[in-house]
């Protein structure tokens, strides 16, 4: 039987819910989970995404992502490809991690964005050995209500907190009233029932805006504006086993890929005579470079070209 089409905007928000075949935890241990944050991160830079909410289960996990310009299947495959290989890596194991595809609903209203987050907050309650879904290290509910820190740097949960009061402190305690209050259940989530909308509709407060960042700027403004930074011009994209144009290179290929949502083998044919799996270790490349010395670079850049 064919597959159904997915419903895709790079401007929607979604619930993606990804599952491991039956015979397998998708997560063995809580390093492995780590390892599926880390991984989250990494691609978050490269696609600039948004993650809103997430939990991690054993062998599940759901994850409230806005794609903020970036192509929704690129940003799952390329996460859980990397994790799948680690696993079977990790394991001796081959085959298949994920059940089929991930699963994605898009969240096309306010209300039921809050419901979702919810739904996925209260989801660790049925982990075994979990004494408070409040102390949950791999949710971001700790981080909404102010218990711990984002220690993996990948949550924005302003675009639901700040909707409940502009107030830090206001906006955690009327969260928390929200999260004691929901049923839930994946058919509540469904049909957004068994919610108490008034008590949602009397405490919202303030609506922040998202601000999308452009995913399909020309890539020639990408190569224009790093030939400038770094006084080269974009030829030494195509001069190999040059150590001094590495940094160039490696920083223009992360940008294509997140910012002109390039595949890697379009920035193959772009730059000529390189191989994909060389692109890949470029890509790589990048991502370390921009989280560290060179972390202005995307964000000075989307500045520029996001209009005002």
């Amino acid at each position: 039987m064919p597959r159904c089409a997915r419903v895709k905007s790079n401007e929607y928000t979604y619930h993606i819910i990804c599952r491991s075949i039956s015979e397998i935890d998708l997560f063995r241990d809580n390093d492995d989970k780590v390892r599926y944050l880390e991984l989250i991160k990494k691609y978050q830079t490269i696609f600039n995404f948004k993650i809103y909410a997430y939990c991690l289960m054993d062998n599940h996990l759901h994850i409230l992502l806005f794609s903020n310009g970036s192509d929704i299947s690129k940003i799952m495959h390329g996460i859980n490809q990397s994790y799948s290989q680690y696993y079977n890596y990790k394991y001796a194991r081959h085959g298949h991690v994920f059940q089929d595809r991930f699963k994605s609903k898009v969240v096309d209203n306010d209300r039921y964005m809050f419901v979702l987050s919810l739904y996925i907050h209260k989801n660790a309650k049925d982990l075994k050995g979990i004494k408070s879904i409040y102390k949950y290290e791999f949710s971001s509910l700790p981080v909404y209500l102010g218990l711990s820190k984002d220690r993996y740097n990948i949550l924005d949960p302003s675009v639901i907190l700040t909707r409940l009061s502009k107030d830090k402190f206001k906006a955690i305690s009327r969260y928390t009233l929200l999260v004691n209050t929901f049923k839930p259940s994946e058919e509540n989530v469904a049909n957004c029932e068994e919610f108490d909308y008034e008590i949602y509709n009397n405490i919202i407060e303030y609506r922040s805006e998202k601000v999308k960042v452009i995913q399909d700027i020309d890539k020639h403004k990408v190569i224009e504006y790093l030939s400038e930074l770094f006084s080269m011009d974009a030829f030494n994209l195509r001069i190999k086993h040059l150590k001094t144009n590495t940094t160039y290179k490696a920083l223009t290929v992360i940008m294509l890929r997140g910012l002109c949502d390039m595949t890697i083998k379009e920035i193959c044919e772009y730059i000529g005579d390189v191989t994909q799996s060389h692109i890949s270790k470029l890509c790589s490349k990048g991502y370390e470079l921009i989280n560290s010395k060179y972390q202005y670079i995307i964000k000075n850049f989307i500045v520029m070209h996001t209009p005002a």
